[in-house]
Formats: C-alpha cells, structure tokens, sequence
C-alpha cells in the first residue's frame, strides 16, 4: 500500500513518548535549512497538513520541498527563493500512456466506478501526477464515474448489516420457539 504522504514536500517521522509511536510530520526550509515539525493524525489529507505549515507562516508547497520556506525566511528582506518551474498545462503522451494504463487496470467502466476503493485522487498519488490530468485521461477514455465509491461502499456495507439482521433474526425465533416448546 503506498501512503498518501509519498512524494510531498514534507516528510513523516516517528518515534516513541512514553511506550506509544506518535508520527510527527516535518517539514525542511529551502532557504536555511531549519526543520519544522507538527503533530497531527497520519490519515490525515496532506493539504491539511500544508495548511496547517501555513497557518504557522511557512511558505509551503505541497509536492515542491524546493518551495517550502520557513517564517524566519519569509520575513528576511532578500528570502533566497530559487526561481521556480511554472507547471505543465497538461500531461506529456508518455504520461498520458501510464495513467491510462493504470485507469484501465482499476476502472470498471461498464459498472462506472473504480475498483478497491481507487479515486481520480489516489491514482494520481500513485503515479506523482495532479488527480486532474488522471480525471482527463478517464473521461478521454470514455469512462464515466456513474457510482461514488464512497456512496458505493456504504450501500454495500448496509447490505451486510441488512444480511446479519436477517441471519440474527432467523436465530432469535428459533430459539424462541425451542424455549417455547
């Protein structure tokens, strides 16, 4: 499984207060260098953990570490910001050819959902790409999102419930009736 924390600007660390591992994420300063660290859930999305660098005056990007800056960066005079790539309008071909190798593979066009929970979001995770490039290939490619995978799995959970009810009714009356007689 890959974690949704891969290939972002800050890193994860772990270590252990009192016997329990806590995950604190860092975060390194382009400029000079200086870590910063915060504390919050690891299933946590990484845009809140930009955020949540930003709330505490850091410049942050969330796939760059090349541009993340630290507060004491950001209110120098001269802060040493290297000047940065503006990003691709849209995907190269080769890069089209892998999301749409990958959207094949865990896309179930006929039912209109991805597969094992996959998402737009995920996929392109999983390949370092923006989920909206993997959003364009899919619908290039003719496949239409007709079931939410969340509303999927709730339905799909709910039928379990519904079984177990039955199945636990079924064997509610037939003890009851054994006691009975």
């Amino acid at each position: 499984m890959i974690s949704t924390h891969s290939g972002r600007s800050y890193s994860t660390r772990s270590h252990q207060i009192d016997g329990k591992y806590r995950v604190d994420f860092v975060m390194r300063c382009a400029g000079c260098g200086h870590e910063g660290s915060i504390h919050m859930d690891p299933n946590c999305a990484p845009a809140l953990i930009v955020k949540k660098f930003v709330r505490l005056g850091w410049a942050a990007n969330e796939r760059n570490e090349k541009g993340c800056y630290c507060p004491a960066c950001m209110k120098s005079e001269k802060p040493q910001m290297p000047v940065q790539a503006e990003m691709p309008k849209g995907p190269t071909l080769d890069q089209m050819k892998r999301i749409a190798e990958h959207v094949r593979g865990a896309f179930e066009p006929d039912a209109g959902h991805y597969l094992d929970g996959a998402t737009d979001h995920t996929v392109g995770d999983k390949l370092g790409l923006p989920w909206g490039w993997v959003r364009q290939v899919r619908e290039m490619l003719g496949y239409e999102i007709k079931i939410d995978p969340e509303v999927k799995a709730i339905r799909d959970e709910l039928a379990a419930l519904a079984d177990m009810c039955i199945a636990l009714e079924r064997r509610l009356n037939a003890l009851e009736r054994k006691r009975a007689a």
